[in-house]
C-alpha cells in the first residue's frame, strides 16, 4: 500500500504542475538534461538562484527545477525518492532525517560546540574528508553542505544571568542534546509545537525557549518575549543537498564539474546568508520592543561548559550505533581550534 502510494505521489509531482526553476524561452535550445530537486518551501526561495548559477556554469545544458516535498509526502518520502531515483536531488536539514545520518545528527547538534558559521563549516567537511560522513554517499553524492541557523535564550519575564537564575524556569526545548543542555542549567524543560508556543507563553505556562531569530520573528515572539541573551547556542549543521548517485554519473564529466561548482557558489551564499538573516531579524525584533542583554563572562563560560555533558552523551550514542564517538570529536576539535 505504501509503494503503490509513493508511485502515485511521484507521478502527481513529476508530471504535473508544481515544479519551479528555469524554462528555455521560445528560440533557446532545451537543456540536455533536467534534474528535479525536492525541497522545503522557504528553502526554494534560499535557493532561487541555484537554477541560473546552474545553467550558467553548464553552458545551458543543465536545468534545475524544484518540486516542494509536501507534494511528496514526508522529507523521509522525498529522500528516499532521492535515494532510488524517483527524483535527481533532495535538499534538507538533516534533522528531518536524522536515523539516516547520525554522526552529523549528533556531533553537528551539541551546543556551544560550533560557534561560528565557519567553525560549522570547518568542522562538516573535516568529518567529510575524515571519511565519518559516508552516509552522504549511500546511493546519493553531497553537493552542498551548509549550516542551519543559530539559537539564543529567549525569556518572558526576567534575565537570566547566572545559573541560580534558571532554577524554577520551564523552558521549551527541542532535541534531545539541547533538552539535556537546559536541564544542566537547573531549569525543566517542555516540549511544545511552535504554532503552540505563542499561546503558551502568553498564557504564562512557559518561562522561556531557545530557539532562532528566524523562528522568532516570522512568529511573532517578540510579542510575548522580553529578553533575549546574547550568547548564541550554536551554529548546527546539517543542511545538506543531495544528488542521486545514478543521476550524478549521467552527466557528462564537464556537466558534473559545472553542477559542482554551482553548488559550491550556492553553499558560500548559503553560509552569509544564514548569519546575515540571524542579525537581520535580531534587529527587527529589537526595533520591535525585544530587549537583546549581554552577561558576564564567568556566566558565559559557564553556559559553555554545558557543552561537555552534551558531548559526552553524542559519543555514547555513536558508539552505540557502531562509529568512532572519540575519534569524530576529535576531528572537530582538530578543526575549530577548542
Amino acid at each position: 500500500m505504501k509503494t503503490k502510494k509513493l508511485l502515485a505521489l511521484i507521478l502527481a509531482a513529476v508530471l504535473t504542475a508544481g515544479v519551479f526553476g528555469t524554462v528555455a524561452s521560445a528560440g533557446e535550445a532545451a537543456p540536455a538534461y533536467t534534474l528535479k530537486c525536492a525541497a522545503q518551501t522557504a528553502d526554494i526561495k534560499l535557493l532561487e538562484d541555484l537554477p541560473d548559477k546552474i545553467a550558467e556554469a553548464t553552458g545551458g545544458q543543465v536545468a534545475l527545477e524544484f518540486i516542494e516535498i509536501s507534494s511528496l509526502g514526508t522529507s523521509e518520502d522525498a529522500l528516499m525518492m532521492c535515494k532510488n531515483g524517483a527524483i535527481d536531488m533532495y535538499f534538507n536539514s538533516i534533522i528531518q532525517t536524522a536515523a539516516y545520518y547520525p554522526v552529523i545528527g549528533q556531533a553537528m547538534s551539541i551546543p556551544y560546540l560550533t560557534l561560528s558559521p565557519e567553525e560549522c563549516r570547518a568542522a562538516q567537511y573535516a568529518l567529510l574528508d575524515g571519511g565519518y560522513l559516508e552516509e552522504l554517499y549511500e546511493d546519493t553524492v553531497p553537493l552542498i553542505l551548509a549550516c542551519t541557523d543559530s539559537q539564543l535564550f529567549s525569556f518572558r519575564e526576567k534575565k537570566v544571568e547566572s545559573m541560580d537564575d534558571f532554577k524554577g524556569m520551564l523552558i521549551r526545548s527541542a532535541g534531545s542534546l539541547f533538552g539535556l543542555m537546559v536541564q544542566g542549567t537547573g531549569a525543566s524543560t517542555v516540549t511544545i509545537g511552535m504554532t503552540d508556543l505563542y499561546e503558551a507563553l502568553e498564557k504564562k505556562t512557559v518561562d522561556g525557549l531557545h530557539t532562532s531569530p528566524q523562528m522568532m520573528e516570522p512568529n511573532a515572539l517578540y510579542e510575548v518575549l522580553k529578553y533575549t541573551m546574547n550568547v548564541e547556542l550554536s551554529w548546527a549543521g546539517g543542511l545538506v543537498m543531495l544528488i542521486n548517485a545514478n543521476s550524478f554519473d549521467r552527466l557528462p564529466e564537464d556537466l558534473q564539474e559545472g553542477v559542482k561548482a554551482a553548488c559550491k557558489e550556492e553553499e558560500d551564499y548559503i553560509y552569509s546568508y544564514q548569519f546575515e538573516n540571524f542579525h537581520e531579524k535580531l534587529e527587527s525584533m529589537q526595533e520591535k520592543g525585544l530587549e537583546l542583554y549581554d552577561v558576564s563572562d564567568e556566566f558565559k563560560e559557564e553556559l559553555y561548559a554545558l557543552e561537555v555533558p552534551c558531548e559526552e552523551e553524542a559519543v555514547r550514542v555513536m558508539n552505540e550505533q557502531g562509529y568512532d564517538g572519540e575519534a569524530i570529536m576529535q576531528t572537530i576539535h582538530e578543526a575549530i581550534g577548542h
